[in-house]
């Protein structure tokens, strides 16, 4: 039930100090209890042959971040998309899973007739 009777000022930046607060350590609880009992769900599948730090390297995200346009995946349309999206931003297709025609790719195949060079 509300309570809508006023609390004061005073009153008020406590609770948000210590609300703010406790709310922190308790997300930070549950993100390392999930965590833990997914690397420990995982260890006991391998039958414990794998020490924490290998699965957890095995479980970290590929780094998708790129600076050259080499890995950049052509879409039917005709958009040149970053390797991090999954989708091409013109028109919202979502990229292949293999066979993503990448800009080395299409240079090593080289240019089909018609259709002007790729830059460099």
């Amino acid at each position: 039930m509300a309570n809508y009777f006023p609390k004061g000022v005073e009153r008020m930046r406590y609770l948000g100090r210590v609300g703010g607060y406790k709310s922190g350590i308790v997300r930070r609880r549950n993100s390392l209890t999930l965590r833990l009992a997914g690397l420990y769900s995982v260890w006991e599948m391998t039958g414990g042959q794998f020490t924490g730090e290998e699965i957890l390297e095995e479980l970290r995200p590929p780094d998708l971040s790129s600076g050259d346009h080499r890995t950049d995946w052509h879409c039917p349309c005709g958009h040149f998309n970053s390797r991090k999206r999954r989708a091409c931003a013109k028109c919202r297709v979502v990229a292949p899973k293999c066979g993503m025609l990448t800009r080395a790719a299409l240079r090593e195949l080289g240019t089909p007739p018609g259709l002007p060079a790729l830059r460099p």
